[in-house]
């Protein structure tokens, strides 16, 4: 009918909006940002929609207490973290940063070990040592036993910080959710796996100075692939990748 009055433009013909961000801002970040204009626009259409319906219906305009009614009663979204076992418990810093911190700590063995071995050929105390009744296998079992037992105190130490002395500087206390004993178990392997790594390096560099060197840098670039500063999920897809290939990040 010629009463009704003609809406001012369709909602199929809607101008696009361009939105300018920052080329360094987060990719998650700005995806946030553009589902939150995307609720905004999707909630200007249907309220324009839903008025343009009321009026092409009754020829007047939708009562505004009518239409907050509608547009308002949407459900509601919960949202709750849950991990693989079904826990609730919302991670904080220190349940990352205990165990990255324990893990960088136990690999950064690798330049006194590998330094230590490589002294012991240089000065001559290695050939002295087999010339004793000891086969290179109990040489080599002291080394990783000596090693292993100062992973496990560095672990404990650390475990005792965020246990304990986390909460005296107001710092969320580090809760072991799950077993003590598989928890120890994962750092034993995490300390073969750096003993290996410095026995390793100790058989190809020739002088400590190489040692300690390409020791140092490797766990540095080790630990930053591997999720110990930055969390794996806030990575780029080919760090996530690039990860894979760090011990560290497999033992975190």
């Amino acid at each position: 009918p010629d009463t009704v009055k003609p809406i001012a433009k369709p909602i199929e013909n809607l101008d696009p909006l361009t939105l300018y961000y920052n080329p360094v801002l987060q990719e998650s970040l700005r995806f946030s940002i553009q589902g939150a204009i995307q609720s905004a626009l999707h909630l200007v259409q249907t309220r324009q929609t839903l008025r343009t319906l009321y009026y092409s219906s009754n020829e007047k305009e939708l009562p505004k207490s009518l239409e907050n009614e509608m547009l308002n009663s949407n459900t509601s979204i919960n949202m709750l973290p849950v991990s693989k076992d079904g826990a609730r418990t919302t991670p904080n810093a220190s349940q990352h940063n205990v165990p990255a911190w324990t893990l960088f700590a136990i690999f950064f063995i690798v330049i006194s070990l590998s330094g230590n071995i490589i002294k012991e050929r240089e000065d001559g105390s290695f050939n002295r040592i087999m010339t004793m009744p000891c086969t290179f296998a109990h040489y080599l079992l002291s080394k990783v036993l000596l090693y292993l037992f100062v992973c496990i105190l560095q672990f404990l130490v650390i475990l005792g910080m965020g246990m304990w002395f986390f909460p005296l500087i107001n710092l969320d206390p580090f809760v072991i959710q799950g077993s003590f004993y598989g928890l120890l178990f994962v750092i034993i392997f995490a300390a073969f796996a750096a003993i290996g790594f410095g026995t390793a390096i100790s058989a190809i560099a020739t002088s400590q100075q190489q040692a300690s060197v390409f020791g140092a840098v490797s766990v540095v670039i080790l630990a930053a692939i591997g999720g110990i500063w930055v969390p794996t999920f806030a990575m780029p897809n080919f760090l996530k990748i690039l990860s894979n290939i760090s011990p560290l990040n497999w033992a975190l």
